[in-house]
């Protein structure tokens, strides 16, 4: 089975990623690399650059951007797990690391943070509008890494690749895609409880997901998890994050199990969350339930670094109800079809346990 350009999109959705692949070459072929403004606060201006970005759609994606980004590097650099590490990610698929990246990858990543604030790409989404009073804001963008060179740098050589295919058990590791999540000082607007593998257009059980704040951010404030949930072996209908949010993925009865309550019955659950400090990440499977993060206090704000990856047992496919983000054009362009691993250079493979 081959995959179509636009399968499963709505049409509000289809015009947001039309022209990904164009805006990308754009930035790239431009060598636009000034640092934007770390923002406390963000200005009208940036909902303004989102909405610009969101119009005249044309160029399908999944052709030039890709091409021209290719791979961001060599191997990323190995980082030795422990047994007992290992051992608890196996039990748990929840496992934090911590100070495991470098001061000066922080810094760096802050920057390229700031250059995504000021220039959110076309698949941004502002969140907390319309849930939140004034000055609350949340954003979230995804698959910078194509035009944001600090971003490129980390995956490439920073340890985030190793711990994803070690801790993954896989004999490679692959970037899916990379998402930034901002939040505004004393926004309250936490995200539902979710899994991630039922939005992506793959299968398979080598996959996770890494979360990495790049400020200090409270217990009550930072991800949570439901420990071992993978073992579930369901795929859990997928909530929209906010009512305002224009990318609905319909979730089929007969597809997808009810959302189990979570949120309201965290003891009962097993919910773990901790404090966290810039270096520190969680690595979780990417069937593990996780949500809750974004209470924030009125001084804090929340800048958060996600990387998600796959290893050597997954496929492309197609679910039911669409995909976030949908790559089925990205699949098209490389030839990709149901069941095939995804050896193209928009999912660049970045380590290698040989």
């Amino acid at each position: 089975m081959g995959f179509e350009p636009t399968t499963s999109w709505t049409t509000t959705r289809r015009s947001n990623q039309l022209s990904y692949s164009h805006h990308l070459a754009g930035q790239l072929s431009t060598g636009r690399t000034a640092l934007g403004s770390l923002y406390t606060r963000v200005p009208g201006a940036v909902k303004r650059r989102i909405a610009g970005a969101r119009r005249a759609r044309s160029a399908r994606i999944g052709t030039e951007a890709w091409i021209t980004a290719g791979e961001p590097g060599e191997m990323a650099r190995a980082l030795p797990l422990s047994d007992e590490t290992v051992a608890r990610d196996r039990a748990d698929s929840v496992v934090r690391l911590e100070a495991v990246f470098e001061e000066a990858w922080i810094e760096r990543l802050l920057a390229g943070f700031g250059e995504v604030v000021e220039r959110p790409g076309p698949l941004s989404r502002v969140y907390a509008d319309e849930r939140d009073g004034a000055g609350q804001y949340f954003l979230f963008d995804m698959v910078n890494w194509t035009r944001i060179e600090a971003f490129r740098a980390f995956l490439a050589e920073a340890p985030a690749a190793a711990i994803a295919g070690q801790l993954m058990g896989a004999n490679q590791a692959r970037l899916l895609h990379d998402t930034i999540f901002f939040r505004a000082r004393g926004t309250q607007a936490p995200s539902p409880f979710h899994q991630d593998m039922p939005y992506w257009p793959v299968k398979g059980r080598q996959a996770c997901s890494i979360w990495m704040p790049l400020v200090p951010v409270a217990k009550q404030s930072a991800l949570a998890f439901v420990p071992g949930s993978h073992r579930w072996e369901k795929d859990f209908a997928r909530p929209k994050f906010s009512a305002s949010d224009p990318h609905d993925l319909k979730s089929e009865a007969e597809s997808y199990a009810a959302l189990p309550p979570v949120e309201a019955n965290q003891s009962r659950y097993g919910v773990v969350s901790w404090d966290m400090a810039p270096g520190d990440c969680v690595v979780f499977d990417a069937m593990v339930l996780h949500g809750g993060s974004g209470r924030l206090a009125p001084d804090r704000e929340l800048r958060v670094f996600a990387t998600n990856w796959i290893g050597d047992d997954v496929r492309a496919s197609v679910r039911p109800g669409g995909v976030d983000p949908d790559f089925y054009s990205v699949f098209a362009h490389y030839g990709l079809r149901e069941g095939d691993p995804l050896d193209c250079p928009a999912f660049p493979l970045l380590w290698s346990r040989s």
